[in-house]
């Protein structure tokens, strides 16, 4: 485990603040600004060094190598940094370091998509036959898929058309043209089942839009505006956080980190205080409102009351309603959760990915140290007693076969199509979480006699068709 009590670089500031010299070039001490007005600044100072201590702690624990930090509260940015870029270096994490955002990007892509629709380009309710004309489906289905469809992640798509990582150079015309006919395998619009495949779609249907390429777009309409300075779909060189897999931790390689498959809706590279600044340009109007984002949401399935608007899941904690996203890819780990009543907000990077390590836990610890919530936290707890039930066969549209069983008491899920067998029960409800170098999500659908319908992963849905 790596220690950080004399090395590890700990660097906590006010958004403008200037740090001080020290006779530790690797160490920066708090420091706030003393022009700024004292109470809110003095809470905020002390709330965050519990935050950063609490991440300390939690990075010491599981081995992760480092992370950046930032909180939005009472209108500033305070950011905090740990630990190093590279495991058993002394490249130290610094405010500008880049980090990989994964899927969080597609909350950024969303701002795009809406700044279109005020541009009168297309409408949450355009079919997918005319935002990518010339698109073939698999005709299972008689109800058409339209943008409202693929941004909820209900348009009965995969999670990814292919398995493979596509080279980045290949354009998203040819690589989707190589996907045809789209495999659709639920009715559109009637189940949550997240996609990167239909943020694809999302990002083909900005580019035929505008003329422009993806990037451009989103560029223009979103990063731009929010203040997003380090931000970017480009690989960055030697300024970047190295993703680390684990454990044992041991550094990922740029191989897969950036392909033409996933890159639209989880391949921007950032800083946490750029994060954070976009969370205030969505609560402060700069960029489309957080109500625009939360729109119609439609139930996930991920636990009671957890919704998915367009780009953020939004779920109750502790007496607050909470919207986030998350990111997890090759060794990176991202999370935005904001508090729009508040308006607060906490971006947690991380270059190593473990569940004890969890970016959405560790700004739910923001939220209570910062907001100080009243309500009860919430607790999960697995009841192996329904899992028998819910064992069988689920046959995917394309005649696949995911098998869900109970081995050892645990509940565990085989995709023998791609030989991936995952475990680790999560809580009661429809859900369980599994991990394996990232959050992955089995979700049982049921019906009203609690009798299962769907089991959407991954790797595909399925239909219950026979129980073991």
């Amino acid at each position: 485990m790596m220690m950080r009590s004399a090395a590890a670089l700990l660097a906590v500031c006010l958004i403008g603040c200037q740090n001080p010299e020290t006779d530790k070039p690797h160490h920066k001490p708090v420091h706030i600004d003393t022009d700024t007005a004292a109470e809110p600044v003095d809470f905020a100072a002390q709330a965050l060094e519990e935050f950063t201590a609490y991440v300390e702690q939690n990075l010491d624990e599981t081995g992760v190598p480092g992370a950046s930090l930032a909180v939005l509260y009472e209108g500033q940015i305070y950011t905090a940094t740990l630990g190093v870029r590279l495991l058993g270096s002394e490249q130290y994490i610094e405010e500008d370091t880049l980090f990989m955002y994964g899927s969080t990007t597609k909350t950024i892509m969303v701002a795009a998509i809406l700044a279109l629709i005020d541009e009168g380009a297309f409408s949450l309710d355009t079919k997918l036959s005319e935002l990518i004309p010339g698109t073939v489906t698999d005709g299972t289905f008689d109800q058409d898929i339209d943008l409202n469809d693929l941004l909820t992640h209900s348009a009965g798509l995969p999670p990814f058309f292919e398995m493979g990582c596509g080279p980045a150079a290949e354009p998203l015309a040819n690589w989707l043209g190589r996907m045809e006919p789209l495999d659709v395998w639920v009715e559109p619009g009637t189940l949550f089942s997240y996609s990167n495949s239909g943020y694809a779609l999302v990002a083909r249907a900005a580019e035929i839009a505008t003329g422009d390429g993806f990037e451009t777009v989103v560029a223009e309409r979103a990063l731009g505006p929010a203040g997003m300075a380090n931000s970017s779909y480009i690989i960055p060189g030697n300024e970047r956080a190295i993703g680390h897999l684990g454990p044992p931790w041991a550094p990922t390689q740029t191989d897969g980190i950036d392909c033409v498959s996933v890159r639209a809706a989880g391949g921007i590279w950032g800083t946490a205080t750029d994060m954070a600044r976009f969370a205030q340009s969505v609560m402060d109007g700069t960029l489309p409102g957080i109500d625009r984002y939360l729109g119609d949401p439609i139930p996930t399935g991920r636990g009671a009351d957890v919704d998915y608007g367009f780009g953020m899941f939004e779920e109750p904690y502790r007496g607050l309603q909470i919207t986030s996203h998350g990111g997890s890819v090759n060794g990176y780990g991202a999370a935005l959760t904001m508090v729009p009543e508040r308006d607060f907000a906490v971006v947690t990077l991380l270059n190593g990915f473990t569940v004890a390590g969890d970016p959405f836990e560790i700004g739910k610890a923001a939220i209570d140290i910062f907001l100080q919530p009243t309500g009860d936290r919430p607790v999960y707890t697995a009841d192996p007693q329904l899992w028998e039930g819910w064992s069988g066969e689920y046959t995917a549209m394309d005649g696949g076969i995911l098998e869900a069983y109970v081995s050892g008491g645990e509940m565990q899920v085989y995709v023998p199509a791609t030989d991936v067998e995952v475990t680790m029960p999560y809580d009661a409800g429809e859900t369980f979480r599994v991990s394996d170098d990232g959050i992955l999500r089995v979700t049982f659908w049921l019906d009203d006699a609690g009798q299962p319908q769907w089991m959407s992963t991954p790797w595909g849905i399925g239909a219950f068709t026979g129980g073991n």
